[in-house]
């Protein structure tokens, strides 16, 4: 799926990047596809193998990080960059936890895009620094599927 540039929303994101002279060997055996490597409340880790045919004519990639529709975030936005050709992992920063967004690499030859991939990932509800950890946590029953606890919560 493609959308225009023109109407991106750019999110107050960042990432880094990591460039590779040789693929990771993680994928020595593995599909030439985006994988998501990592994610947390509030950053993902993504990383990807090119086709070699597509590798061996890539001059640049561009990522992108976009919310979902439905997801806990007003409105869609995007977060989009572009990163040498030898790179092969990235990590998107300054997400909001709880969120679901859909991650992409396309590859360019100068700027007509000759491979493309996405992958949805979720990040984790974010840490509340202001909540205390419960005390005097008491297990009250529990089965296969469920627990019941009881706490003092301050």
């Amino acid at each position: 799926m493609r959308i225009p540039l023109a109407v991106f929303l750019t999110i107050f994101a960042s990432g880094r990047a990591e460039d590779y002279e040789t693929e990771p060997s993680i994928y020595d055996d593995e599909p030439t596809s985006l994988e998501v490597i990592s994610v947390k409340n509030d950053k993902a880790s993504v990383a990807w193998k090119l086709p070699e045919l597509v590798s061996n004519q890539t001059t640049k990639q561009r990522l992108m990080i976009t919310i979902r529709p439905g997801s806990t975030s007003a409105g869609a936005t995007t977060y989009s960059v572009f990163v040498k050709p030898h790179t092969r992992s990235y990590t998107f920063e300054n997400l909001e936890g709880n969120t679901t967004y859909r991650a992409s690499i396309e590859a360019f030859n100068d700027d007509r895009s000759i491979w493309y991939s996405s992958e949805t990932l979720h990040t984790s509800l974010a840490a509340l620094d202001w909540l205390a950890a419960p005390k005097d946590l008491t297990l009250i029953h529990k089965t296969n599927t469920t627990i019941e606890l009881s706490c003092f919560c301050v």
